[in-house]
């Protein structure tokens, strides 16, 4: 009985050992399996962003042109069809400019959703290429391109809205008189 026992035991921990390794091959490949859907679903939320922010600034290009067009026409027909210039007049060329002001703010709305969508449309491809610009690095290498990476991405976000959104401005007056100063020391 006892090595019939013994004989038991050793087949049932020969069978363990053989299904503890499936097991861990099984988990190594669903982890991996996790870690393509996840990248993919991350990858995904980048494009429907990207999606959103295109529809969102062709919808504001649209009212922006509209806009454009009533002010326009609005200007046209005070100008050329009114014979006496009176307060009304006056008043209609405010509502033409009032009119113009609106589309000058839809048009930077649609900027804006411009550079969401470029933005969102940049992070998706360099998500998605840097499993791939990975693949022949070893372990150790992987792995601190992905803790630089992951340093510049992520908690970045007033950056990103600061560089997004600030545009370079006209010149000041500090930038003319550096200009004029700087001609003047050429020509003397």
């Amino acid at each position: 009985m006892n090595s019939n026992f013994n004989k038991i035991s050793e087949e049932n921990i020969e069978k363990f050992s053989t299904l503890y390794e499936e097991i861990k091959t099984k988990d190594k490949q669903i982890s991996d399996l996790l870690d393509i859907v996840g990248e993919k679903a991350r990858i995904g939320e980048y494009n429907k962003n990207a999606n959103s922010s295109r529809k969102e600034r062709i919808i504001w290009q649209v009212i922006t042109v509209l806009l454009f067009i009533v002010a326009f026409v609005i200007m046209i027909y005070v100008t050329f069809y009114t014979k006496n210039y009176d307060k009304f007049t006056i008043v209609k060329y405010i509502i033409s400019a009032v009119v113009m002001g609106a589309a000058t703010y839809t048009g930077r709305q649609a900027s804006n959703s411009r550079k969401d969508e470029v933005y969102y449309r940049k992070q998706e491809l360099e998500l998605a290429s840097i499993d791939v610009y990975l693949d022949n690095m070893s372990s150790e290498n992987r792995e601190s391109i992905k803790k630089d990476l992951s340093s510049k991405m992520f908690g970045q976000a007033q950056n990103t809205y600061n560089n997004k959104y600030d545009e370079k401005k006209g010149f000041s007056v500090d930038d003319l008189i550096k200009i004029i100063e700087s001609i003047n020391k050429k020509e003397n």
